[in-house]
């Protein structure tokens, strides 16, 4: 499959400048240079492995948001082409037509820039690898919510419930038959609560778009796939978490949402976690609603200060109300 994939795209003309749109569409520019000076051409972006990817890209953040691109390319390659008829073989004629080959390959490439999500299996690798990327990156951290938030909650809902009287009766869904550590997250908007510039000034983000970008609760009759299709990157920024529940039947499944799919997670906890660290790892900007919901994460439960933000009146005072009891 491979040698007849190379074949294609060995024949296909200015190549180069295929690579040059694809790391421009992903949004790594400076990788241009490197590329370039090691002949990196479609063929050669194929054939990389990981080992030619760790001196190409030196730096761990970059690497890592490059395998992760990388590697939903590849895996789409294959996922989409590995039937006969999309690819022209030998056996299929003894001398293949140029025209025909050129037709096919450029199709093939155009169909690649229209492909916008990460395939499934590909996603569930890429946060296997992020996962092991923070553990050796951040060793002491790594394990920080699972050692706290089954004690912290509890403070967390105390505290809650004194500034923030029925903020359970202000959610937008009936949350009673959750347990008190998954209530405990659903408290975090009302105690962390953003504020950001506007058009008109600075303002605070509504209470139900905070708890939304950052927990969202559907029905467990919702379309898993419909409602991936249906985010809007620029509206709605990923990752979050999405529960999906059953009301009478008291059941509920957990997600991590990223790259339009959904990543089912053991549990709440899970859910956070994996959503945190995809944050930090790929260095992606905290979602503006519920920016100051992960950085009480970071900064309290996980104990990171590398970011250039100052921390928020908010996640303040409730280290001072924590180290006062």
């Amino acid at each position: 499959m491979l040698e007849h994939l190379t074949e294609l795209l060995h024949c296909a003309s200015m190549l180069d400048v295929e690579v040059e749109n694809l790391l421009e569409e992903w949004g790594m520019t400076e990788l241009l240079k490197p590329f370039e000076d090691n002949g990196i051409d479609m063929e050669a972006l194929l054939l990389l492995d990981e080992p030619s990817i760790c001196e190409l890209v030196p730096k761990i953040g970059l690497r890592v948001k490059f395998l992760t691109k990388w590697k939903a390319y590849v895996s789409f390659i294959y996922l989409e082409h590995d039937d006969d008829d999309c690819i022209i073989t030998h056996e299929d004629q003894d001398e293949p037509d140029e025209d025909a080959i050129n037709e096919i390959v450029l199709s093939f490439l155009a169909t690649l820039r229209s492909y916008n999500s990460i395939p499934f299996s590909a996603v569930n690798e890429i946060i296997t690898q992020i996962e092991q990327d923070f553990q050796i990156l951040y060793p002491e951290a790594a394990e920080k919510l699972y050692e706290k938030w089954p004690t912290l909650h509890q403070t967390m809902t105390v505290y809650a419930d004194k500034n923030f009287p029925n903020w359970k009766e202000q959610l937008p869904w009936n949350c009673s038959h959750l347990d008190e550590e998954e209530q405990a997250f659903l408290s975090l908007p009302f105690v962390f609560q953003s504020r950001h510039k506007r058009k008109k000034g600075i303002g605070s983000a509504s209470l139900t778009s905070s708890i939304r970008s950052f927990i969202d609760i559907n029905p467990n009759i919702t379309n898993i796939d419909e409602f991936c299709q249906s985010i809007v990157k620029e509206e709605r920024p990923q990752p979050f978490i999405l529960v999906l529940w059953d009301e009478k039947q008291k059941t509920r499944q957990f997600f991590t949402v990223f790259e339009r799919r959904c990543l089912l997670s053991a549990s709440l906890l899970k859910a956070v976690d994996t959503c945190f660290k995809l944050h930090f790892v790929l260095d992606l900007s905290y979602q503006i609603d519920c920016f100051a919901t992960w950085q009480f994460l970071q900064h309290f439960v996980f104990e990171l200060f590398n970011d250039k933000a100052p921390e928020l009146n908010c996640v303040r005072a409730f280290r001072a109300y924590y180290n006062s009891m």
